[in-house]
């Protein structure tokens, strides 16, 4: 059986598919991916191993093989290998080189353990941050989504995003090192249609009211694990910037009171998430007349009476 015109292939958190059921798919379906349609354009797939412990670089030998003369090249549209912590920098490397990635629009690789050495490894460094500049550069305008969480995130990779990927809509960084403030602001200078950003991970290297500072037109804001680095004058400046502000996340911030929350835009604000807040204790809540989805998890010095809503608000 062959599916010509299979465009998807999901196989996410099939923890028993291995190189050998992935080569055996790539021939028996023929993923034709890259193939031209009857108007000359091309049609790529999207491609989902997210959860697959067994899959590593091997296991794309199909898909990363240079074509023959007279065949398509293959191009994938869509790349999600979240938590693929056998899939390392070399992958991503040959899927730029051969031109695989030149139409990609979606690509998530957060937390592969192999795009993050520890420290103590400049060598392995070296290489992710030259295979996520050959990543990103590769798909450069096509790229819209790109997930990066925890993942080594050198000043050169964000410059590159920057600098290439202008058509760039959602980004995240969550745990990514080591982020700089000058990163930030090349992704903020070059990213114009950004409108999703998340970040956090207990660094020093950037600072909310000088990395974030600088992004403009945010309708989406994820800041995670923090602790004590964000403090209620940076998130102030970085809230009162994106008065179109439609959902906002915060997670383990011990530092963060009710008048930072103060600053969130009530006009828009539609959905808010705090998560492990524990100097926030709610009385900022009840002025946000507009929200439709509201999540208070392990904020521990939230009362009963923190949060006033009437019916028509709810």
């Amino acid at each position: 059986m062959e599916c010509c015109d299979l465009e998807s292939l999901v196989l996410s958190d099939c923890a028993n598919i291995s190189d050998a059921g992935l080569e055996q798919l790539a021939g028996s379906y023929a993923v034709q991916s890259g193939r031209e349609q009857g108007d000359g354009s091309t049609q790529d797939v999207s491609l989902d191993f997210s959860g697959c412990p067994n899959i590593d670089d091997s296991s794309f030998a199909t898909l990363t093989r240079q074509s023959l003369p007279g065949e398509a090249l293959l191009g994938i549209q869509e790349l999600r290998l979240s938590d693929c912590w056998r899939v390392s920098d070399a992958l991503l490397a040959n899927l730029a080189a051969n031109g695989t990635l030149c139409r990609l629009q979606v690509l998530d690789l957060s937390h592969m353990t192999l795009l993050n050495p520890g420290r103590g490894r400049s060598d392995a460094a070296a290489g992710i941050a030259q295979a996520l500049c050959a990543a990103v550069s590769a798909a450069g305008k096509h790229l819209r989504d790109l997930n990066l969480d925890d993942a080594q995130v050198s000043e050169d990779v964000l410059m590159a995003i920057g600098q290439k990927c202008s058509q760039l809509e959602s980004l995240s960084l969550i745990g990514c090192r080591p982020l700089s403030n000058a990163g930030l602001e090349s992704v903020a200078g070059g990213c114009p249609e950004l409108t999703k950003l998340s970040v956090g991970g207990p660094s020093f290297h950037w600072r909310e009211d000088k990395g974030l500072a600088a992004f403009r037109g945010l309708k989406h804001l994820t800041i995670s694990r923090r602790t004590t680095l964000c403090t209620d004058s940076s998130l102030i400046k970085v809230l009162q910037q994106h008065p179109e502000l439609e959902s906002f996340r915060l997670c383990m911030s011990s530092a963060v009171t009710d008048r930072a929350l103060e600053a969130l835009p009530a006009s828009s604000l539609r959905s808010l998430c705090l998560v492990a807040c524990d100097a926030v204790q709610g009385h900022s809540i009840s002025r946000l007349r507009t929200l439709e989805e509201l999540r208070l998890s392990s904020c521990t010095c939230f009362s009963q009476d923190a949060v006033q809503f009437n019916q028509r608000d709810l």
